[in-house]
């Protein structure tokens, strides 16, 4: 009798498991119209930068060029500041008319007051020690005012120059005596 029950409930369950399945394999899962009909989705990947991060990355790419260009000008300036200095060695050794327009040109063009400022001192002092070939005081005067001029309006008012519009006025007032 016992087995007689066992076989029974084995029987109504495997019976409860059929209906079952059999059920759930008669039911549609999802309605596709009902999916076209949701509004979509904001999903982003999760890795994905922020608004915050790509506004950090512009600034840093920004930062970088503005470096990059700064690096490049104090290069530049480098540059032309040992090209001043070796023509400058060159001139201590032939100083003349020439050399003193080319070596002011290039101290003039490179901005630098301080450059400008060692060169005009240089050849202010060998014109009054030595008298360099083919200058007279008033042509010094006159090659030192057109090179200062050169210089933008900055430098010139900045004050570091001063010295050099009192040389330029002694040279000048040396010529009318």
């Amino acid at each position: 009798m016992m087995l007689l029950i066992i076989a029974v409930l084995a029987i109504l369950s495997a019976a409860v498991l059929l209906v079952s399945y059999l059920k759930r394999q008669n039911e549609n899962p999802v309605d596709q119209s009902q999916l076209r009909d949701l509004p979509p989705t904001n999903l982003r990947p999760l890795f994905a930068p922020t608004e915050q991060d790509n506004l950090a990355f512009e600034h840093e790419k920004r930062a970088n060029v503005a470096a990059e260009t700064e690096n490049m000008r104090l290069k530049d300036i480098a540059d032309r500041e040992a090209e001043i200095n070796a023509l400058l060695s060159t001139w201590r050794m032939t100083p003349n008319r020439q050399n003193s327009i080319q070596l002011l040109h290039l101290a003039a063009d490179n901005g630098d007051t301080g450059i400008f400022s060692r060169t005009a001192f240089e050849i202010i002092r060998v014109f009054r020690d030595d008298k360099l070939e083919g200058l007279t005081g008033a042509d010094l005067a006159a090659l030192l005012d057109s090179h200062y001029r050169l210089l933008p309006d900055k430098l010139q008012a900045s004050g570091e120059l001063f010295w050099l519009r009192e040389e330029i006025m002694n040279l000048e007032s040396r010529r009318v005596q």
